[in-house]
This record gives C-alpha cells, sequence and structure tokens, in this order.
C-alpha cells in the first residue's frame, strides 16, 4: 500500500482535526462539571462557616447559662439573709463563688 503525499497530509490533517475536536469536546464537558462544583464548594464552606457560628454561640449561651446561675444563687441567699437575718454562710459562699466567677472570667 502506498500512499502519495498528498494524501500522507490528508490523513495528517484528519487526525490533527479529531485530536482538536475530541480536546474541544473534552474542555467543554469539563467546564460543565466545574460549573455544577462550585456551587457544591461554596455551599460546603458555608455550612462550615456556620457551623463554627453555631459553635460560638453554643458557648456564648453556656456562659451565660453560668453566670445566671451564679447570680441566681447569690440573690437567693442575699434574700433569705434578708427575710431572717440568719443564713450568713450561704451569703458568704454564694459571695465567694460570684467572687470566683468575676475572676475567672
Amino acid at each position: 500500500m502506498t500512499f502519495t503525499i498528498h494524501q500522507l497530509i490528508q490523513i495528517f490533517l484528519t487526525i490533527c482535526g479529531s485530536i482538536i475536536t475530541i480536546g474541544g469536546a473534552a474542555a467543554i464537558i469539563f467546564k460543565l462539571i466545574d460549573r455544577h462544583r462550585k456551587p457544591d464548594k461554596s455551599r460546603d464552606e458555608m455550612i462550615k462557616k456556620h457551623t463554627e457560628q453555631l459553635d460560638n454561640d453554643n458557648k456564648r449561651l453556656k456562659e451565660l447559662e453560668d453566670s445566671n446561675k451564679v447570680i441566681m444563687q447569690a440573690l437567693l441567699a442575699i434574700m433569705s439573709h434578708e427575710l431572717d437575718g440568719n443564713h450568713v454562710t450561704e451569703l458568704q459562699q454564694a459571695h465567694d463563688s460570684l467572687k470566683e466567677y468575676l475572676i475567672k472570667r
């Protein structure tokens, strides 16, 4: 089987054209896939950000609960002392726990 130069050039150009066509189609497919993945990436980043914010909120709520507990104990001790003049040790304990809470904060 013999080919002329003209035929060899046509075969070569056909192969190059095929490669270019396949490469162009692959590029379009990859762009479509990448566009589909971008919302996933932004959604994942948003979920991560919201998770961090929820963790911070949970920490703040726990701190508020702890402070409210200390304040309520101190208030109860003050009320008990005011009612009957006793409960001095409870008042001292409430004072100490409130002082400790404020120092550690």
